[in-house]
């Protein structure tokens, strides 16, 4: 729940961020950045000016930001950002049981080297810093943990990947005789399929995982 607080005062941080490392090269260059006045104009047109349509009623969204709307990622991910700042810039002694953090947008993946009872105590942590804005859901597992599409755990002492289908994704494709180009259907086949490999460590895991395509596929008329 990104608050215009929270929001905004990223932006602005990573706009003064953006000035201080571009120096002398924008003076360089044929055009000159968009500048961060112009930016935070165009950021408050867009956040306060989303409109839907529900039972032949428009509506005016208040808070928040619009689902859908091209600036919601990077918005979020600065948000994120600023939220970073204020986590790893504390003292918090559980801090150092935290060996790995990477996030992509608000999804985060780590490695806790404390016991399960101390994760826990880390994430209400991070939970009572923003109350009501950042609130993480929290997986702690030894052995085996979900991220984005893939499935990680530790077999014999290594890295293992798999592909991770959501229970809700029931893989509904684009029907070989819908209307769209030769090339948006082959490159769907390619792309789903070369998503498999690339996410499977093991050739048995993305064999399984390509017939389940292929079956997929066929039902909605691929020859």
């Amino acid at each position: 729940n990104i608050t215009e607080d929270l929001g905004y005062k990223a932006v602005k941080k990573f706009l003064v961020k953006r000035d201080e490392q571009s120096g002398d090269i924008d003076q360089n260059l044929d055009e000159k950045l968009v500048s961060g006045t112009s930016i935070m104009e165009a950021l408050d047109i867009c956040l306060k000016n989303n409109f839907f349509q529900f039972n032949g009623k428009v509506y005016q969204q208040k808070n928040g930001v619009g689902t859908g709307i091209k600036l919601a990622p990077p918005y979020a991910c600065m948000a994120m950002g600023e939220f970073e700042d204020i986590v790893f810039g504390s003292n918090n002694q559980l801090l150092d049981l935290l060996m790995f953090w990477k996030r992509f947008i608000d999804d985060v993946i780590g490695l806790f080297k404390g016991s399960e009872q101390e994760f826990d105590e880390f994430v209400s942590w991070l939970n009572s810093i923003m109350r009501g804005i950042v609130k993480f859901k929290s997986n702690f597992s030894s052995d085996k943990v979900e991220f984005l599409d893939l499935i990680i755990s530790i077999e014999n002492g290594k890295l293992k990947t798999n592909l991770f289908v959501k229970p809700s994704n029931i893989q509904i494709y684009l029907d070989f005789i819908s209307n769209h180009p030769a090339h948006c259907k082959v490159g769907l086949v390619y792309g789903q399929a070369l998503r498999i490999i690339e996410r499977c460590s093991e050739p048995a895991d993305a064999d399984l995982h390509l017939e389940n395509l292929r079956g997929k596929l066929l039902s909605r008329n691929y020859p």
